[in-house]
């Protein structure tokens, strides 16, 4: 009897470890599985950010005052940095429109803005995750039709325009 006790006693010992050794790799398991599934959650419900600042700009005015409008042309050249601080895959930016105008005064009446210009951007702005990008814009816009005529002077005799914004507009998509 004290054999046969002391078999089961030892074979009792070496379930208990195997039952320790499943619990153990269950309990890892879980947690990964709940680690992930509260990542993705995190990622699903952080905001779809895109950041977009104007690094450098130049303006070209090819105006001769005798020649009718189609020989006179506004020359823009600008760079957009763009930044993808959210955890998402790629953010893309298309169909972009931008438009430029007149900043409001600082007048208690709110005049309605004037528009300086407007153009789409050639191509769409895709961003990979934690990366920056930077979008070289290159545009000729012709003067009376693109731009009014009060801007293309302003611009050549006086080289500068104050208190002009410029607004982009498009379509945001992001990828997981």
């Amino acid at each position: 009897m004290a054999e046969q006790g002391g078999k089961t006693t030892s074979s009792w010992r070496s379930f208990r470890w195997l039952y320790m050794a499943r619990l153990a790799v269950a309990s890892i398991v879980t947690v990964v599985a709940v680690a992930v599934i509260i990542r993705a959650v995190v990622v699903m419900l952080r905001p779809e950010k895109l950041q977009l600042k104007l690094a450098g700009g130049h303006v070209g005015v090819g105006y001769i005052p005798s020649l009718p409008p189609p020989g006179n042309l506004v020359h823009l050249k600008f760079i957009l940095r763009a930044n993808n601080p959210s955890g998402r895959a790629s953010v893309e930016y298309a169909n972009i429109t931008v438009r430029l105008t007149e900043a409001p005064s600082s007048s208690s009446s709110p005049a309605p803005e004037a528009r300086v210009a407007e153009f789409g951007l050639p191509e769409d702005i895709a961003v990979p995750q934690q990366t920056a990008h930077e979008a070289i814009v290159m545009v000729s816009l012709e003067a009376k039709e693109d731009v009014p005529m009060r801007y293309v002077r302003a611009l050549y005799e006086v080289s500068g325009v104050a208190g002009v914004e410029m607004e982009l507009s498009g379509l945001l998509s992001t990828k997981l």
